[in-house]
């Protein structure tokens, strides 16, 4: 029984002890690798923390380390329309963004190659329920270029936007990205 008490304490004090261990940063280095897609036509510079996919499909995933609660991603959904001038679906996606309330922050970008903007999500979910600290969070890329139209994704937990390394590395990302 005094075994499975000690137990039990050990348990519940140094469980939490872990998780905050596990949680301090920095977990990025503000290191970054070059990753080209000669298939999907792009290039962006990834924390050298990210998994890279591999190169080629529509939708890739760069895994990033778990931090506060979730794991950080960054995805890059490539939409071939090459009848569509990349202008007009430039043109078309940032006015429908500029007027949805889910989204917020909605700001031009320099693309080479291209055109496009970024945008972030609201503090809130749509219901008007504020988010907690463990619910996913994103910011969005939207590039257009080469008849491509490029939906770029960095997610993680709500509070580790509230880390200043986690979102300067998501603004290296959209700082670097391009369109070839």
């Amino acid at each position: 029984m005094k075994k499975s008490m000690l137990v039990f304490l050990l348990v519940l004090f140094l469980f939490p002890v872990a998780q905050a261990q596990e949680e301090e940063g920095p977990i990025l280095s503000g290191q970054t690798k070059a990753f080209t897609d000669g298939t999907n036509h792009f290039a962006v510079q990834v924390p050298v923390e990210f998994k890279e996919p591999a190169p080629g499909g529509p939708v890739l995933t760069f895994e990033g380390p778990v931090y506060r609660g979730g794991g950080l991603s960054f995805h890059v959904n490539t939409v071939n329309m090459p009848s569509v001038p990349s202008d007009t679906m430039y043109g078309i996606n940032i006015e429908q963004t500029r007027k949805d309330p889910f989204y917020t922050e909605v700001t031009e970008v320099k693309i080479p190659g291209g055109k496009g903007y970024m945008f972030k999500e609201v503090g809130k979910e749509r219901d008007g329920n504020a988010k907690s600290a463990d619910s996913i969070h994103r910011w969005h890329l939207a590039a257009f270029g080469g008849g491509r139209y490029y939906n770029c994704t960095m997610g993680g937990s709500f509070s580790s936007f509230e880390d200043p390394v986690v979102t300067k590395a998501f603004q290296d990302i959209v700082k670097s990205f391009k369109i070839q």
